[in-house]
């Protein structure tokens, strides 16, 4: 089914309905309209920030290899 397909059914199904119902509909397909912008704007958000952290990520990762003493009273090697 083509996009305008579904238009024109959607169109015509909105004809069929009592006008009592309209607003409800609309309310409903208004609610989904600004459900999908804040998903893409969140997903343009975290994409964003992760462009932003890669743009920070720096190299000198492996310079500084501190690890914390082993135990002293645990024999690890054993």
């Amino acid at each position: 089914m083509t996009i305008t397909e579904l238009q024109n059914q959607i169109q015509q199904k909105a004809l069929e309905l009592p006008p009592d119902l309209l607003q409800e509909v609309y309310d409903y397909m208004e609610f989904i309209v600004i459900k999908n912008r804040k998903r893409e704007d969140l997903r343009e958000k975290s994409l964003n920030q992760w462009w932003q952290n890669l743009a920070t990520f720096s190299d000198d990762y492996m310079k500084d290899r501190i690890q914390p003493p082993l135990d002293k009273s645990e024999n690890v090697f054993e």
